[in-house]
């Protein structure tokens, strides 16, 4: 029993740190950034941007070195110059949603892979933020 109460917290120990997966920089929080993983050409960004100021702050675009483009796009995929964080309130981006899409891969994108990705915002500034590669799940997820 006592080896695999051993094994058991060595195995909390290894998650706790991807549930804890954030980046805070200034006023904003930016909260489990990912993509799936992939083969094509081109994966979207999720991560939930939170802003803990008394300002509405703006995310204004992105760049990262495994991409030939990072582009902002609408809930509708068209080309945005920027979304709004709320003061003390969060932006959501996802596939549905605004989004980052990152195109032009320069090389596919594995489960448990990681890279880095800067994000700048209008008041902010600019900060390099990890990104983990996740399992896509069975149909497509």
């Amino acid at each position: 029993m006592h080896r695999f109460a051993k094994a058991a917290l060595g195995l909390l120990l290894l998650i706790a740190p991807a549930a804890a997966h954030e980046h805070t920089h200034k006023s904003i929080k930016i909260v489990h950034p990912w993509v799936p993983e992939t083969e094509a050409g081109e994966v979207t960004l999720r991560a939930t941007l939170k802003n803990s100021g008394a300002k509405a702050e703006r995310l204004i675009g992105a760049s990262t070195p495994i991409a030939t483009e990072v582009a902002m796009l609408d809930g509708k995929g068209k080309p945005g110059s920027g979304f709004a964080i709320p003061a003390r309130g969060e932006l959501a981006l996802s596939s549905d949603g605004p989004h980052l899409r990152l195109s032009g891969l320069k090389k596919p994108l594995r489960a448990y892979d990681d890279f880095e990705l800067t994000l700048r915002f209008e008041k902010a500034g600019s900060v390099k933020i990890d990104v983990l590669v996740e399992e896509t799940r069975a149909g497509g997820g």
